[in-house]
């Protein structure tokens, strides 16, 4: 069963591929062994190589330098973190942690130490001679911490534990990081014959032996083969829409996992139908797909799981159960009706066709409205009825309506009505107060408007026949007058007279008002008396019209109309036997003048007079 890095007691080994072999590396520490240390030492295993470098394996490059003990600057670091790193396997050389180990800065025979933050940076190391155990001996920079695989290694008189084979079966001394401060040549090396601590000149050729540190989480097989490689992380909770319906379109989405090595991570999405089996519905990077439920479908619930470029896999993360909800939309409504006319400012209705929903769900509808054939939609009503009254805004250059109906859980198509262009022009207004005044004749009082200032002709009638059309005055008093032959020449009876405006928008509005004519006797005269030279003796007289016979009909003339008291005189009979009439009187004291005076009243037939002719001498 796989295991990680510190979970290993010090002492344990793991194999790590160098080249092209799998070397074995010895568990030297567990975290940050003393202040000494920078804090990349935290959450750390430190590595030491239990196998031998040799001379004729690494040739020249064995010896720590050829100047001086100045580790910072020697042959040996530069070639551990420049060459020999890079034989290391790229997995496991890329969790190689970069930490800064304590060291003596300086050649010559100063024992002075650079630790913690002023530590030297680097990846691969030879270790101190106090890391190994060496205790406080003269000369001995303190460039260090004993290692828990070192403690206690002054007390095991043969320091067996410092001792390890070569290849070979051999003991050999191998280097160490810690200059010998006697003098600026000499550095510590373990002895191969005896575990102890001794020193050797800079540019010998012996064995070394290397230290590494990884990260403590690192994986280990069983095989005890060091894993350069995680997991990614368990991907982020799973998200569903509060709703899943059959059939149609879902988006799913998830947490982005991580990777330690920063390797690409791919997905693996399933889905589980009704409690059954999973199937692989999705593999890609993304953390975002949509997904048809099969419509039908009681229930469902993903899972999805992460993996990297080696294919190691996370755990899998599993969504809730969802019950899905199976329903249809109802069907589009019946197109919208509108009128043929469509009147700015005023109603209008608009009707539709019933939907129908396969479930029986209530059904309501949404009418939307849209203007001058734009894209913007207007709702104006939500409801179960079939029509609607929507008042049309003055201006609105056209009109379309679109219907779509609703059963609680989803909508249908659209319906989309004709588009109607709007007649924003505006119709003349009259106002009257339908009294009609009835004495000589008739008299009608009303006046005009147009909203518009449009130019507006009014045309009077009686019975429906023109009496009068005119230019209106706007916003002032007209009288709408039937007087003189006009009235006399109307029949007796009902009557209606009507008013119509109209605008030069081609507009109209029309006010009628009805009245009645009952005159049942007329008196006839003239207003100015008709003079003469000399006096009259003589006249003939014609009245044309009818009279019926049961009319109460009389005719009087007289000569002397300028007189005081004229004298009047019957010529009913000559009148109506078209006879001459000769004058009885002499006298004409204002000198001699014609008039007439006829009267009459009906019976119960009607009548009339339409025209009284004559002469006289």
């Amino acid at each position: 069963m796989a295991t990680t890095l510190g979970q290993l007691a010090v002492g344990s080994y793991v194999r790590i591929k160098v080249r092209k072999d799998y070397k074995t590396f010895t568990v030297l520490h567990q975290g940050k062994p003393s202040s000494m240390y920078d804090e990349s030492f935290n959450d750390s295993t430190i590595l030491g190589v239990s196998y031998f470098a040799s001379a004729l394996e690494e040739a020249s490059e064995t010896v720590w330098d050829d100047t001086d003990n100045d580790y910072a600057n020697s042959k040996i670091h530069a070639w551990l973190n420049n060459t020999y790193i890079d034989t290391i396997d790229a997995d496991t050389r890329a969790l190689i942690k970069l930490v800064k180990v304590p060291y003596r800065p300086r050649p010559g025979t100063s024992t002075t130490v650079n630790s913690g933050t002023s530590g030297l940076s680097c990846k691969v190391f030879l270790l101190s001679a106090r890391e190994v155990g060496s205790g406080d001996r003269p000369y001995f920079p303190v460039d260090g911490a004993t290692l828990s695989y070192y403690k206690g290694i002054e007390s095991i008189s043969t320091a067996e534990i410092r001792k390890n084979q070569a290849p070979s079966g051999e003991n050999f001394s191998w280097w160490l990081r810690s200059p010998y401060c006697s003098n600026d040549r000499t550095v510590c090396v373990v002895n191969g014959h005896n575990g102890t601590i001794s020193y050797y000149d800079v540019s010998t050729h012996i064995y070394f032996r290397l230290a590494i540190v990884l990260p403590n989480t690192t994986t280990v097989l069983d095989n005890r083969t060091l894993v350069g490689n995680t997991a990614p992380s368990l991907p982020g909770t799973i998200t569903l829409p509060s709703t899943i319906y059959g059939g149609r379109s879902t988006p799913i989405s998830w947490g982005a996992s991580t990777d330690a090595e920063g390797d690409a991570v791919n997905y693996k999405l399933e889905r589980q139908l009704n409690n059954g089996t999973w199937t692989q519905i999705y593999q890609f990077p993304g953390t975002y797909i949509t997904d048809t439920v099969p419509f039908g479908t009681s229930t469902v619930r993903y899972r999805v799981k992460a993996y990297d470029a080696e294919g190691l896999e996370s755990d899998w993360q599993t969504s809730a159960t969802k019950t899905v909800v199976n329903n249809t939309a109802p069907t589009t409504p019946g197109t919208p009706n509108i009128p043929a006319t469509v009147v700015g400012g005023n109603s209008i209705t608009i009707t539709w066709g019933a939907s129908s929903d396969a479930q029986n769900n209530a059904i309501s509808y949404y009418l939307y409205r849209s203007v001058n054939g734009g894209s913007s939609w207007l709702s104006v009503y939500n409801g179960s009825a079939l029509s609607f009254a929507d008042t049309i805004p003055k201006g609105t250059p056209s009109v379309t309506y679109r219907v779509r109906a609703y059963d609680g859980t989803d909508y249908s198509s659209y319906a989309v009505s004709e588009t109607r262009t709007v007649d924003n022009t505006v119709p003349p207004e009259i106002a009257a107060n339908d009294e009609v005044t009835v004495a000589d004749g008739f008299s009608w009082n009303y006046t005009v408007t147009q909203p518009d200032g449009e130019e507006t002709t009014v045309t009077e009638a009686i019975d429906g026949k023109t009496h009068r059309t005119y230019t209106a005055t706007l916003d002032e008093q007209n009288t709408f007058s039937v007087t003189g032959r006009d009235f006399m020449t109307l029949l007796n009876g009902s009557h209606t007279l009507s008013v119509t405006a109209t605008s030069s928008g081609g507009k109209s509005a029309s006010r009628s008002a009805a009245v009645t004519k009952a005159v049942h006797e007329a008196s006839v005269t003239l207003t100015n008396p008709l003079p003469a030279d000399a006096l009259i003796t003589r006249m003939v007289m014609s009245v044309t019209g009818y009279i019926p016979p049961d009319a109460d009909y009389q005719v009087l003339a007289t000569n002397n109309a300028n007189d005081d008291s004229p004298v009047w005189e019957d010529i009913t009979s000559a009148v109506r036997g078209a006879k001459k009439f000769f004058f009885t009187n002499t006298t004409a004291e204002n000198g001699s003048a014609f008039n007439f005076w006829l009267t009459a009243r009906r019976g119960n037939a009607g009548g009339y007079i339409s025209l009284i002719g004559g002469a006289f001498e």
